[in-house]
């Protein structure tokens, strides 16, 4: 009789009396509400706790990219003074101690700006691939078209090694080994470091396109130069439609512009090429 009316009341019977899962599926009957609002509450819980979890971890991440990101940038800023103190000191000259005589040459500063960077920056490679690329342009401007060869040479394998494959500091390297060729009229050898430095700048991020264009330019120029004024046109058509998204880039719009004006004239494309020589010239003219 009292299990009959344990039953009826939804309570467990004696007879079956230590069962634990049969009591809890009684307990659960009898107060349906308050197993179902704590079972939400626990999804609730537990979902909220995954979500603070996750939030915690995007934060920690956050946080340790804004730590990398500000640490890169200053070690830039120190590489950045290092090269520009450098610079200058070179360009001090040597001190009277030191000098061979009254009055030293260009090519001798030059000289001895990168004997020292062979020696005082050994153990620093990326302030060392930023001396000799800055050297290697200016042996080139002056006429010393190897040793400025040789120069970029080593400044794009340090900055392979010190930033990876990928990067712009790569690229700028490549990119500027790559016009020196052209300025010594070695197309065939600008044609390399010129594609490599676009492939990189193609896979950059979108905010990067101003590089892009540059490297656009820098490879169409040289195509057209080997006779490819097809792929030229491809090359410097893409760079232009960078250039309009950058109107205050009055020089290198123009610039951009003039020179597709010319592949295009020797395409036959008289018209369009007028067309851009009315846009060009005008703003060619108008720069300070």
């Amino acid at each position: 009789w009292d299990d009959l009316e344990r039953y009826r009341s939804g309570l467990p019977v004696l007879a079956r009396e230590g069962l634990w899962a049969y009591r809890v599926r009684k307990f659960a009957r009898r107060h349906r509400v308050g197993v179902v609002a704590a079972g939400i509450i626990g999804l609730v819980l537990a979902g909220s706790s995954v979500i603070l979890a996750s939030q915690r971890a995007e934060t920690i991440r956050q946080r340790d990219r804004a730590t990398e990101a500000a640490l890169l940038a200053t070690a830039e800023a120190e590489n950045s003074q290092m090269v520009i103190n450098f610079l200058a000191d070179v360009f001090r000259g040597r001190n009277p101690g030191q000098a061979p005589s009254d009055t030293l040459t260009a090519r001798e500063l030059l000289e001895w700006g990168t004997e020292r960077v062979e020696t005082e920056f050994a153990t620093r490679p990326a302030v060392q691939a930023s001396l000799f690329l800055v050297l290697g342009n200016a042996h080139h401007n002056l006429g010393l078209l190897d040793e400025g060869v040789g120069l970029l040479e080593r400044s794009v394998a340090l900055r392979r090694g010190v930033f990876g494959e990928d990067s712009g500091e790569l690229a700028e390297a490549l990119l500027a080994l790559g016009g020196v060729h052209r300025n010594n009229r070695d197309f065939s050898y600008a044609l390399i470091p010129l594609r490599e430095a676009l492939d990189i700048r193609r896979a950059a991020p979108v905010e990067d396109e101003v590089e892009l264009a540059a490297a656009l330019e820098a490879l169409g120029m040289v195509v057209r130069d080997t006779q490819q004024p097809d792929s030229a046109e491809l090359l410097l058509r893409e760079a232009l439609e960078i250039r309009t998204r950058y109107p205050h880039m009055e020089a290198e719009y123009a610039g951009t512009t003039l020179i597709l004006a010319y592949v295009l004239r020797g395409l036959g494309k008289l018209d369009e090429a007028a067309a851009h020589y009315e846009v060009g010239i005008p703003r060619y003219r108008s720069l300070p």
